[in-house]
């Protein structure tokens, strides 16, 4: 399996990276503490959940695809990220979900990073008000 494939992936990598205001944003609360970050998970998961309806992803990779998210935005230690870093951060998630859910499909993978870039950026802005 080609984890990146032509320009296709390229513009979808693009399109994550600036629509990213939302995931790498968690890393930046990672001040506030790891109630601020738990909070922002189940935020995350709770949207992520919801979202599988259009996925269908199996009960066990669900478990296992918020297992990945759980892990990155948990990470210690946490600091404000640049935007290399974001994209960076989103890579790994990227990457993870490849690794640990191999038989999805790349088109599957795109929508549930575009879902999760999305839903972690309204999940920040929620957290933090």
């Amino acid at each position: 399996m080609r984890i990146v494939s032509g320009a296709r992936s390229a513009a979808v990598a693009a399109a994550i990276v600036v629509a990213a205001g939302g995931l790498p944003s968690v890393a930046a609360y990672a001040d506030d503490g790891s109630e601020t970050r738990k909070k922002v998970v189940n935020c995350i998961n709770k949207e992520i959940v919801k979202e599988n309806a259009t996925w269908q992803l199996t009960e066990s990779d669900l478990r296992t695809f918020t297992g990945i998210v759980d892990r990155v935005v948990m990470r210690e230690p946490h600091k404000p990220v640049s935007a290399e870093e974001q994209e960076k951060i989103l890579r790994e998630v990227r990457f993870a979900t490849y690794r640990e859910l191999p038989h999805l499909d790349a088109d599957t993978v795109d929508r549930m990073m575009q879902s999760l870039t999305t839903h972690g950026r309204h999940c920040v802005a929620r957290t933090s008000g």
